[in-house]
């Protein structure tokens, strides 16, 4: 009776001795799995698990995106299948990334909790930006305070900017900016007042160079453009494509 104890004993050790050992011989030291089903999941691409090695971090994926085109992490790293394996020698510094496909960006943060949180931006045929994923909980409290802050200098550096700009500024050839505020803030511009032709222009961003130079980005169709003032030290006249326009009264 005691030697069939003994020998259950020493077959349990074994078994556990194998296990740990199997574990170490594999490096891992770490395995998160993720819901992959909620509103905050990107169907697209979503991850499943991450297992952190000691020399290297595995993340496995599922989704309708077979390819990665531009990605944050180091070169050194191979996919196989819906399988990312990443080389390090630091793994568990590598918690977050981004990754893109066609007009599809993603960012991924906290890959080492139960969750990690993602998000999706697309770009659509018009070049407006569509965002979806764990957006809330992307962001720390301190980083919304902060995009926050930002919004509203950025907002009053846009009224700002207005303010300068609104009304008509003539050049003698009959060319003409009119700059006036409905929905939103906008521009048109008339090439040529006898024939009637005209360029709406949407603001979108502003940038100033320094206090004179001032660039304005805006939608045209899907790409981004921009054009550029130099706006007179009093401020009653700019130079736009080497002609001089003056604010009319």
């Amino acid at each position: 009776m005691i030697k069939r104890k003994t020998n259950y004993i020493i077959l349990i050790l074994t078994i556990v001795l194998l296990f740990v050992t199997g574990c170490a011989l594999s490096g891992v030291s770490k395995v998160y799995k993720y819901r992959t089903t909620g509103d905050d999941i990107v169907e697209d691409f979503y991850l499943e698990k991450t297992e952190y090695y000691s020399d290297k971090v595995v993340i496995y994926w599922n989704g309708t995106i077979n390819n990665i085109d531009k990605y944050s992490f180091s070169d050194a790293f191979e996919i196989k299948g819906n399988t990312l394996v990443l080389k390090t020698d630091k793994p568990e510094d590598f918690t977050s990334f981004y990754m893109s496909y066609a007009d599809f960006d993603y960012k991924f943060r906290y890959l080492d909790s139960d969750q990690y949180a993602c998000i999706c931006t697309v770009m659509d045929s018009e070049g407006g930006l569509h965002y979806s994923g764990s957006i809330d909980r992307y962001y720390t409290e301190e980083e919304k305070e902060k995009q926050k802050e930002q919004a509203q200098e950025r907002e009053n550096e846009q009224k700002e900017l207005f303010e300068k700009l609104e009304g008509t500024w003539n050049s003698d050839d009959g060319e003409y900016f009119r700059v006036y505020k409905d929905d939103d803030y906008s521009i048109q511009y008339y090439v040529d007042e006898r024939e009637g032709t005209e360029t709406p222009i949407f603001f979108q961003d502003y940038l100033y160079v320094n206090e004179n130079r001032i660039a304005i980005s805006y939608i045209d169709g899907p790409f981004d453009a921009c054009f550029e003032i130099i706006l007179s030290e009093d401020g009653q006249s700019f130079e736009y494509n080497s002609k001089v326009f003056y604010k009319g009264l």
